[in-house]
């Protein structure tokens, strides 16, 4: 399965997203976080600190990579995992080192955040940014559950849609037969629509004042 990973850099209550260059193949002129593939043999904290050299020009700090998120989209040979890191702690200035990949970097407010390619990384970010505490006594609580998303094949773009269920056997099954109904629904109206169950664990990190 293709493993992609990416990191929000976080400093003075910002975020920091790169918009993706308008000729991009895939998820083209939108904003999200950096990153890129994990490769064959390659850790995922390794790849991690490669691609933020990469698109960034910058080192993360050892240890200053705090899990944020993962989510699996799409089923079989079309799998993809997607993972997402808190970082608050690099060597040098941002800047946008790849500018074929990318036309824009730019820090946000979470209330400024726009929409990102998966909705619930930017669902985290934001709830993560506003109980964020840079610090190396960090605790966490993380919750796992199935999201419905919605993909519209016409404006490659991915929302959330529908209810969530805890992840369980029982409600995997509820969750995969309410997505095929609504992709049924969506066919027999003619609209590019495509409906994925995704499963979101997301992990939100405390500053030592935390007593759970």
């Amino acid at each position: 399965m293709p493993e992609i990973v990416t990191a929000a850099l976080v400093r003075e209550g910002r975020v920091l997203l790169v918009h993706r260059s308008p000729n991009r193949p895939v998820y083209p002129d939108v904003w999200d976080l950096p990153g890129g593939h994990i490769d064959a043999g390659e850790t995922e904290m390794a790849a991690l600190a490669r691609e933020m050299r990469e698109e960034l020009g910058v080192r993360i700090t050892t240890g200053s990579a705090v899990h944020l998120c993962r989510l699996e989209v799409g089923r079989g040979e079309e799998s993809v995992r997607f993972s997402a890191w808190i970082v608050d702690e690099w060597e040098g200035t941002p800047t946008n080192a790849a500018p074929d990949e990318h036309d824009e970097i730019r820090w946000f407010r979470p209330e400024e955040l726009p929409p990102l390619i998966h909705e619930p990384v930017r669902t985290a970010v934001v709830e993560a940014m506003r109980g964020h505490q840079p610090s190396v006594q960090r605790s966490a609580l993380s919750s796992t559950h199935l999201m419905i998303m919605q993909f519209d094949h016409s404006s490659a773009e991915m929302v959330k849609f529908g209810d969530t269920y805890a992840d369980s056997d029982y409600n995997r099954a509820e969750a995969e037969r309410d997505a095929a109904d609504y992709a049924r629904q969506a066919a027999a109206k003619g609209l590019p629509l495509q409906y994925l169950l995704v499963r979101v664990q997301t992990v939100a990190a405390f500053g030592p004042e935390f007593d759970g």
